[in-house]
């Protein structure tokens, strides 16, 4: 169930979300979503990784929402945060191995710049698309999709 690991995700991170006063909100789908064939441990680092770059860049007092979809075609996940966005200039190496944007370096001097490397190659590898919105000073959308799979 893609609920159950987005949800066990979520959970994990409240402790250190209140740590930064950041509000943290899950919105579960209207819709009950069908289980799906997919490999547990993965997605549940792939939405670890999303949750944990939107909490670590999301300034003080800031908000992190991961809302949840689907049809009968796919399941979408968002990680919408109302940090220090990506800035213009290097939004195409996001996905990129060890990259991590001048502006995020800045806040925070750890990571290894493959959170969203990782990512990427996980939800690929479930045959789905990730992709993000994001402005500088505002904030960064991630969404990603995944065929839904039920035999």
């Amino acid at each position: 169930s893609i609920e159950d690991i987005a949800r066990s995700s979520v959970d994990s991170y409240y402790g250190e979300a209140k740590k930064k006063k950041i509000t943290l909100e899950f919105n579960k789908p209207k819709i009950k979503i069908p289980k799906t064939r997919m490999d547990v441990e993965k997605i549940h680092l792939a939405i670890q990784n999303l949750i944990d770059n939107a909490i670590r860049y999301t300034f003080l007092g800031g908000k992190v929402t991961i809302s949840l979809k689907g049809d009968k075609k796919e399941i979408e996940l968002q990680v919408q945060d109302s940090g220090v966005g990506i800035p213009e200039d290097q939004k195409e190496r996001v996905f990129s191995k060890f990259f991590r944007a001048a502006n995020v370096m800045r806040i925070d001097t750890e990571g290894s710049g493959l959170g969203l490397f990782i990512t990427k190659n996980i939800i690929e590898a479930h045959g789905g698309k990730i992709w993000f919105e994001s402005r500088e000073g505002k904030g960064t959308t991630f969404y990603f999709t995944i065929p839904l799979r039920t035999t």
